[in-house]
């Protein structure tokens, strides 16, 4: 897996994602698991529609309690491990790109 080294090597969906938080859509129908007859837990895989990351919970049926999360993320998306970028770090590469664009024009 490729980790990012700084913002300004994101690509402009990671970027988004960053700022704005995932698009999710349900991928798949989900998996259950039944007890007598009934659903107590299922899981669903859910894709990001900018940066293509997956996630994976598992929830308890009835009570819709998510139990347990798992993250794919793409190439390009995680940052060096002890790195972290704050929302308003990622903000700020998409506006400097953007005033850049303007700049060159």
């Amino acid at each position: 897996m490729t980790r990012l080294t700084s913002l300004a090597q994101a690509t402009g969906p990671v970027l988004e994602c960053r700022d704005f938080g995932h698009a999710w859509s349900w991928e798949n129908d989900p998996q259950v698991r039944l007890e007598r007859g009934k659903v107590v837990e299922f899981e669903t895989t859910d894709a990001c529609l900018r940066c293509e990351a997956r996630r994976t919970r598992t929830i308890e049926a009835p009570s819709m309690t998510i139990l347990r999360t798992r993250m794919t993320y793409p190439d390009g998306y995680l940052a060096p491990r002890g790195t972290r970028y704050r929302r308003a770090d990622a903000r700020a590469e998409r506006f400097d790109r953007m005033m850049s664009r303007r700049n060159t024009r």
